[in-house]
């Protein structure tokens, strides 16, 4: 709904005006999920070993970072793995780290039902009006950016089924735009680089939102919790309320916003002061990083006039803070991860990674595609041929053949890493080495190509007895094939 916003004195020392038109209902820009392949794993296995039948939501830790590609891409809200574990952190330093539940479905149908659904919400907006009311978000903003998880795994074929909800409380009235947005000046920026490098260096994470008065003074939700409301409902632009922000579109907030506001229309300092019909101005800094850090050009100052509430007002989510599907549908998205549970598919992503961290770290003209393809022939599986067919599988390399003529002694294992007591004691006679290398090759990697080819091939230099010229020509002619 485009429409003009009514005008508001700005304060020269923090912004200057653009002069786009506003919208007169705000618009948020909602979070986009991204989760990591390893939290897939870790819900079969609890699901599998520990949840079984049980549905209850069980906690869930995520994190966002500020939007670091302005105009580009916004930052998702990302699930790493260790979300299920309450010692494990959240993100990284530069991202802030919210809660939340995920609730195992036995049923795919689960995920499309109304009841289920309802039901993650209610209990997400019983959640953040609780925060609110009890003064905890006031002192830990992050607890109004919760997240709900409702998924499904279907164990035989490593499909999850899943739906993200981001739950924002519905207020009585929409925010509206009160002027339009404004950048901050960079003195106001640097303070909000000071205050978020202090809290960083404290908490290991990024604070969600916090207080700015003037230009140089950054003070904690809880710590300005007694002048917010006054300063508000004065209506001056001295204060404002700065957030994280995620969003792509410098001129429409991010999702967390909203949830924000709602604290601040129920400050209880706001009730009586609000103007006509009870709404406030409040001036919103939206913080976005480049670089690791803060990004003048790309923060915003946004208006947003918010009815004041009462601290105890009803607390609902709407039903758009479901996340739709990759085709834009209201409906479940789907991780298909088949290949990525296959022990062998991780072994050769294991292999990779190594191969990968050589090149970053000690030399970028490795060609990884090049040792993958490489084929090997390695004549004698002794102490030597042993050492290096293990070489190199720890290189990549996946083709290997070994030819040798022996089998497999007593002495053997002690000192040639492919054989085992067994290879020597074999019912019938010891094993052929070449036999028992490649075998050996193929329980270590699974995917490698491993041969033995068990041939009698004469020392270079050495005479050929004339009854072994024929069994020579035919070992060397093989060998060439």
């Amino acid at each position: 709904i485009m429409a003009m916003g009514t005008d508001s004195n700005q304060h020269p020392s923090n912004m200057n005006t653009n002069t786009n038109t506003s919208v007169e209902v705000m618009r948020f820009e909602p979070f986009a999920s991204a989760v990591d392949v390893a939290f897939w794993m870790q819900i079969n296995a609890k699901k599998l070993d520990v949840w079984r039948l049980d549905e209850t939501p069980y906690p869930l830790k995520a994190s966002y970072a500020p939007c670091a590609r302005a105009g580009e891409i916004a930052a998702p809200l990302q699930v790493a793995e260790g979300a299920l574990e309450s010692s494990e952190r959240a993100g990284t330093a530069l991202a802030v780290h919210v809660n939340g539940t995920v609730r195992a479905l036995n049923q795919k149908e689960s995920l499309r039902d109304a009841a289920v659904k309802e039901t993650a919400l209610a209990n997400a907006a019983a959640t953040i009006a609780n925060a609110i009311a009890s003064g905890e978000a006031r002192r830990n903003p992050a607890l109004l950016a919760q997240v709900a998880l409702l998924a499904h795994a279907d164990h035989k074929s490593y499909v999850f089924s899943y739906r993200f909800a981001f739950p924002a409380l519905q207020p009585a009235s929409p925010a509206k735009v009160a002027a339009p947005n404004g950048t901050p000046s960079a003195a106001a920026c640097d303070a909000c680089q000071a205050y978020v490098d202090g809290v960083r260096s404290q908490t290991g994470s990024l604070p969600a939102a916090w207080i700015v008065h003037g230009d140089d003074k950054c003070l904690s939700v809880a710590d300005a919790a007694t002048e917010l409301g006054a300063c508000f409902a004065q209506g001056t632009t001295a204060t404002m309320l700065a957030y994280v922000d995620h969003a792509r579109d410098a001129n429409h907030p991010g999702w967390v916003l909203r949830n924000l506001l709602a604290l601040v229309a129920r400050t209880e300092a706001l009730h009586g002061g609000g103007g006509a019909e009870g709404r406030v101005t409040v001036p919103c800094l939206s913080i976005r990083f480049r670089n690791g850090a803060v990004d003048q050009a790309a923060c915003r100052i946004i208006f947003a006039d918010v009815a004041v509430e009462a601290a105890d007002a009803p607390a609902a989510c709407a039903s758009s803070c479901w996340e739709l599907n990759s085709r834009g549908v209201a409906a479940p998205r789907t991780a298909k991860l088949a290949s990525a549970f296959d022990p062998h598919a991780l072994a050769d992503q294991a292999v990779e990674l190594n191969l990968k961290l050589m090149r970053w770290r000690a030399n970028p003209k490795l060609d990884v595609d090049a040792m993958r393809h490489q084929k090997c022939l390695l004549v004698g599986a002794g102490t030597l041929g042993c050492a290096v067919a293990r070489t190199l599988l720890g290189w990549g390399v996946k083709h290997i053949t070994l030819v040798d003529n022996g089998t497999v002694s007593y002495s053997n294992p002690a000192r040639q890493c492919l054989y085992e007591f067994a290879d020597a004691s074999a019912e019938g006679g010891p094993r052929p080495k070449a036999v028992a290398a490649a075998e050996s090759l193929r329980r270590i990697h699974p995917s490698c190509v491993a041969n033995g080819e068990v041939l009698n091939i004469p020392c270079p230099g050495h005479p050929i007895p004339p009854s072994d010229v024929a069994s020579a020509e035919e070992a060397s002619s093989r060998l060439s094939a």
